[in-house]
C-alpha cells in the first residue's frame, strides 16, 4: 500500500441471536487441564450485515450485504493456537452456518 494506512469504516448490525461456548465463552489451552498455559474466547454473530468501506491506496472497497462477525480473544502466545485458521460461511435466505 506504498506506506499509506487503509482507512476502515465498518458498521456491523447484528441481524439475529449471537452465542458462545459456554456460559462465557471462553476455554482453557494446553496439555494439563490444571494448568492451563493460556485460554481462547469467541463469540459469534452468525447473521449480520455489513455496511461501508475499507479506504486504500488503489481506492476503496464498498460493503453492503450479509455479514459474519467473530469476537476472538486469545490469552497466550499467538504461535501456539491462531497460527491458522480456516473459515467456512454460507449466508442463505432463512439460515446462516459457519465453521471454524
Amino acid at each position: 500500500m506504498n506506506d499509506q494506512k487503509a482507512i476502515v469504516n465498518l458498521k456491523i448490525t447484528k441481524t439475529a441471536p449471537g452465542f458462545q461456548g459456554g456460559k462465557t465463552g471462553t476455554s482453557d489451552f494446553g496439555t494439563d487441564p490444571a494448568n492451563p498455559w493460556g485460554w481462547m474466547r469467541h463469540a459469534f454473530w452468525p447473521r449480520c450485515v455489513a455496511e461501508g468501506n475499507i479506504l486504500t491506496s488503489e481506492g476503496p472497497l464498498d460493503f453492503k450485504g450479509p455479514a459474519f462477525y467473530v469476537y476472538a480473544l486469545q490469552g497466550m502466545k499467538p504461535h501456539h493456537a491462531a497460527a491458522t485458521w480456516n473459515f467456512a460461511n454460507f449466508q442463505g435466505k432463512n439460515y446462516s452456518a459457519s465453521m471454524m
